[in-house]
């Protein structure tokens, strides 16, 4: 018999997920009760340094490719606008990462930007409304 209470519980990992789990003894023989998954990489700076970097340079201030995170636009965007931007691209200018980054990385590498590249900048004030 396998070691696990319930097959279904291995179905939701793939090689390489960290989990956390309970072992259940009885006698000489061990049973997994529990697997809970643990996080892939969350860290925003991670992340944007494996992508985004590239072309928003390591600080945000642009590099040929892409626009600057620190002025202009970007730092007029709400969290939803950069996640919406993040996540579908912007046709011919920015890659859709939605199928590269999981949701999660996608939101901490917003607040990154936001929390970190852009936190000392004020929005500009400009003479037209949204």
């Amino acid at each position: 018999t396998e070691p696990v209470v319930d097959r279904a519980m291995l179905d939701i990992l793939k090689p390489g997920d960290k989990v956390e789990f309970d072992l259940l003894r009885e006698g000489s023989k061990l049973t997994f009760t529990r697997f809970t998954k643990i996080g892939e990489v969350v860290n925003g700076g991670e992340i944007y340094k494996m992508n985004c970097a590239e072309c928003h340079g390591a600080n945000g201030e642009g590099a040929k490719k892409g626009i600057p995170l620190t002025k202009g636009h970007a730092i007029d965007h709400t969290e939803t606008e950069h996640i919406k931007q993040v996540s579908e691209g912007d046709r011919g200018k920015m890659p859709a990462f939605r199928d590269k980054l999981t949701p999660e990385q996608i939101a901490a590498v917003v607040k990154y930007v936001r929390e970190v590249i852009q936190k000392d900048i004020k929005p500009e004030k400009r003479g037209h409304h949204h």
